[in-house]
């Protein structure tokens, strides 16, 4: 079932996507471990919701990632929506993935879409915004940024 709705395709689903098997891109030497599947935070309320970003990247410079990074954990830490948790990066920086959590799924997307929308590498990126817990997943809504 496919839903558009302001300039957003929307398509309800119970499959999460897990990252396992991408890099962590933003550990203190810049590419780090393996990223594996990520625990609750205790200091987020229930429920927990994820907000999932997907975009083909390609390109070997690492900075600019770390620049968005900061700009989405800075706002989502201003607005006390949640936190910015990590950027998963695909070993040849083809493809990268962003998680963020926090009580509402659709106040975090709304708090960073502008920023995806002005950020010319994530332009046409997927987002997923998962409601529930990782393991009790009650749904999911698939979402494009705009071109």
């Amino acid at each position: 079932m496919k839903i558009i709705r302001n300039n957003y395709e929307e398509v309800a689903s119970g499959n999460p996507n897990p990252s396992q098997g991408k890099i962590d891109c933003r550990g203190k030497t810049g590419i780090s471990s393996v990223s594996s599947a990520r625990k609750p935070s205790p200091k987020l309320k229930e429920p927990e919701h994820e907000v999932v970003v997907h975009f083909q990247y390609g390109s070997k410079d690492v900075k600019r990632l770390f620049d968005l990074h900061d700009m989405l954990e800075n706002s989502i830490s201003k607005a006390k929506a949640g936190e910015f948790d990590r950027n998963d990066v695909v070993q040849d920086r083809s493809d990268v993935y962003l998680h963020m959590y926090g009580p509402d799924a659709d106040n975090i997307f709304d708090i960073v879409r502008p920023i995806l929308e002005a950020t010319e590498f994530t332009r046409g990126a997927s987002v997923k915004l998962h409601y529930g817990r990782h393991h009790n997943l009650v749904r999911e809504v698939k979402k494009k940024i705009k071109n």
